[in-house]
């Protein structure tokens, strides 16, 4: 189980230590998502739906991990000049090349999240239900 107060130590995390250039907004809702939004301004953006009468943000935290792999993505893709190629991948549907585009975003973002765990002392169970998140995730794009 994560609690809201590790959902918050998430965020100042990847705004303050990992990724350089993003602001992230944790919201209430009845439910939970995340979208990443490629900077149109000076920074991405990471909006994270979650459910406040939930004790486990979990979810929420995996999500948030996730769109900061996109984030990662995008920075990268900026670099090598291929950012029009990041937001051709992110309007893709489904197939090969989304799973893939994906794909990515998922284990860059298992990588700030293994950083996160060690920093913050965290259960290393976390990674596998990251892990197996992802896996669901990957499978709505075949």
């Amino acid at each position: 189980m994560v609690d809201k107060a590790v959902l918050d130590q998430a965020k100042a995390f990847l705004c303050w230590d990992a990724v350089q250039g993003i602001s992230v907004q944790l919201v209430a809702l009845s439910g939970v998502a995340a979208y990443f939004y490629p900077p149109d301004t000076r920074q991405c953006s990471i909006v994270v739906f979650y459910n406040n009468e939930e004790a486990d943000c979990s979810g929420a935290l995996y999500y948030l991990f996730h769109e900061a792999g996109h984030a990662v993505q995008f920075q990268m893709m900026k670099s090598s000049g291929t950012s029009g190629d990041f937001r051709r991948l992110m309007n893709i549907y489904k197939g090969e090349e989304r799973v893939a585009f994906e794909a990515e975003s998922w284990q860059l973002g298992r990588s700030l999240l293994e950083q996160f765990i060690q920093k913050q002392e965290l259960n290393q169970s976390l990674l596998a239900e990251y892990d197996q998140l992802a896996a669901e995730s990957l499978q709505t794009y075949s």
